[in-house]
């Protein structure tokens, strides 16, 4: 059955699918230009079409046009792939000259060989020993950019495809030597014929995995300026606590939780004091940096399943699962010696002494939503101001 191939016939389909193949990688590169080395590859797919057309025009067109160029072509294939794989991952690792160089020594060896000491069994043993190399460069890179993938398959799968390329062309090699002299290609034995099949399937195979790599890392992408959106979302810029809307999306669940299980949840509300007149005596900016330093002070001070948000101005809340309300009262008075005790300083060794007001409540049995909690610990915050500031009072 093998030897019924029709070599002309096969060389046909070759061009056929190296073309589609082509025109497939073309398409993608559109489709992903942001994309590092998706250009190489489609580069490397133009290659291989254009090498696997010269070959099958080998009895109408020059020696050195059917050899030499389908020979730096198709090897060029492999090199353009790697070359892909070292950009699409590591974005600017480049190998053009190392790809350059090779296929230099490659030329310099089927020139040789073509003009001055013809041989097409050397020929083909220095094609396959030459494409052997590539593609093992390549399977390096798909194996060493697999280990750094949360999702390894495709990589690990491109790999084996090398592989599979390299294992037939040692075969193809063992066959040549142990066959004797090639003296028409066309016409050549079994592993010949076989070698257009399978370097056109190689090449569909690796078609499908760089396409199938350039969506998983694109998905990889769109997953993580997802996370990224959802993060800036719900977090307040100036402090880096949670914002309004954060608190109050978290404050409901974990509300229905201690429902659902008959936890206790208390609540901590605090306002700096005297806020109008840091802005006022010292500007805006340091203003701005009270509030950031006293959101990152709350973040550190606090749990670690504790939530700290910034609702509105200098106005901060802390919602604490698991706590009872004296418990909560004690935190509120750890936080607030520390604040007051210790002046905030600023890059100019400017000193700016800051207190803040407290209230803290606990959730109830009637409690419905956070709705129910604000109003008494924002009492409890009106009740501190108004007896002087700087301390705490629990409802």
């Amino acid at each position: 059955m093998i030897n019924a191939l029709n070599i002309t016939t096969i060389a046909f389909m070759g061009m056929v699918m190296g073309i589609a193949m082509a025109i497939l990688m073309l398409l993608n590169w559109r489709i992903q230009k942001r994309q590092p080395g998706v250009a190489s590859w489609a580069t490397g797919f133009i290659m291989a079409a254009i090498g696997v057309v010269l070959i099958g025009l080998r009895p109408f067109i020059p020696a050195w046009l059917s050899v030499i160029v389908p020979n730096i072509l198709l090897n060029g294939f492999w090199l353009a792939i790697w070359i892909g794989m070292r950009r699409f991952v590591d974005k600017t690792q480049d190998g053009r000259l190392s790809a350059a160089a090779l296929l230099g020594i490659n030329l310099c060896f089927v020139f040789y060989f073509l003009q001055i000491a013809p041989s097409l069994t050397a020929r083909v043993i220095i094609f396959c020993v030459f494409n052997s190399m590539c593609a093992a460069m390549c399977a390096q890179e798909f194996f060493r950019q697999s280990r750094r993938q949360k999702n390894r398959g495709v990589f690990l799968a491109g790999c084996g495809v090398c592989v599979i390329h390299i294992a037939y062309a040692a075969i193809r090699i063992t066959v040549t030597l142990q066959s004797g002299q090639i003296h028409d290609l066309l016409t050549a034995g079994w592993v010949h014929k076989l070698a257009f099949v399978e370097g056109v399937v190689s090449s569909v195979a690796l078609a499908f995995f760089l396409i199938m790599m350039t969506s998983q890392i694109l998905r990889e992408e769109l997953e993580s300026h997802q996370e990224k959106l959802e993060i800036l979302a719900s977090t307040d810029v100036l402090s880096g606590t949670g914002n309004r809307r954060h608190f109050l999306e978290t404050a409901e669940r974990e509300i229905d939780r201690a429902h659902r299980y008959s936890r206790p949840l208390s609540l901590i509300m605090l306002d700096v004091d005297h806020f109008k007149k840091i802005n006022d005596s010292h500007g805006h900016q340091y203003g701005d940096a009270v509030i950031s330093t006293l959101g990152q002070m709350l973040v550190e001070k606090v749990r670690g399943h504790d939530i700290v948000c910034r609702i509105g101005g200098e106005e901060f809340a802390i919602l604490m699962p698991e706590t009872k309300l004296a418990d909560a009262a004690l935190i509120a008075e750890r936080l607030r010696e520390s604040l007051a005790s210790t002046p905030m300083r600023f890059e100019n060794n400017q000193e700016i002494p800051c207190t803040a007001s407290f209230g803290v409540t606990e959730l109830s049995s009637e409690d419905k939503s956070i709705y129910d909690l604000m109003p008494r610990a924002d009492k409890g915050l009106y009740d501190a101001k108004h007896q002087g500031r700087n301390r705490i009072v629990a409802n």
